[in-house]
């Protein structure tokens, strides 16, 4: 994944799966402005060390804007004294380091009265941060609005293949929008530039020299692989 003729970076890499979070849960969408702090200088062969990519999004379905931060690297903030406790609650509990390395990162979701987060790059067991709080919650749970999934992710889509199931809450149609976001930021991150967004036009507005990057040009023996 570190050099940008194979991969994406760390944000291409991991952020599918932790941006998912906040990409479903606030309906985000396409942004409309990409920021990005490097550490070092970009390089377009391979990843820098770490990075800052922050996104914007307008208003949408009712929700108001909001911003998305990406941090990566030696830019990490380090740990806060509650969570090395957490960690070293999660070790003592079940001896296993997997667990408790799980609390060295993560994502939050920072709002007016609590602070959600979900541990590990995969967003399988988010929580609200303040525990005395997040005990209450599971002491008096909301109505379940939501279908839970038999066997997971991978027997969702079985079941849809075969024709047995519902299509599954990664299709095409929400994962595009996911990827498109995600791809933008590494895009920033790969040039150390800040981008603003036209999604309709698919067209970088600001730096009409990195639109070169959006739909490359088909190298000479793979154009029958390519479309539009």
């Amino acid at each position: 994944r570190g050099w940008w003729d194979y991969g994406c970076g760390g944000l291409g890499d991991i952020g599918c799966h932790t941006i998912d979070i906040p990409y479903y849960a606030l309906q985000l969408g396409h942004p409309t402005k990409i920021e990005v702090e490097l550490t070092g200088k970009p390089n377009l062969v391979y990843t820098p060390s770490g990075s800052v990519v922050t996104y914007y999004f307008p208003a949408r379905n009712g929700l108001p804007p909001v911003k998305v931060k990406w941090i990566e690297g030696p830019t990490v903030p380090k740990m806060a004294k509650d969570f090395e406790t957490a960690q070293a609650a999660a070790l003592a509990k079940s001896g296993s380091k997997e667990e408790a390395k799980s609390y060295a990162d993560g994502i939050f979701m920072v709002g007016k009265k609590q602070t959600l987060f979900s541990p590990g790059m995969r967003p399988n067991s988010p929580r609200l941060y303040d525990e005395d709080v997040w005990q209450e919650f599971r002491r008096n749970r909301p109505p379940q609005t939501l279908p839970r999934i038999k066997g997971g992710n991978i027997q969702e889509w079985i079941r849809a293949v075969k024709g047995e199931g519902p299509r599954p809450g990664s299709h095409f149609d929400y994962a595009e929008g996911l990827t498109e976001l995600i791809l933008l930021g590494s895009l920033a991150i790969r040039t150390g530039k800040n981008i603003e967004w036209d999604s309709k036009k698919m067209k970088i507005t600001n730096e009409p020299s990195l639109n070169k990057y959006i739909k490359p040009k088909a190298r000479k023996g793979w154009r029958e692989y390519y479309r539009g």
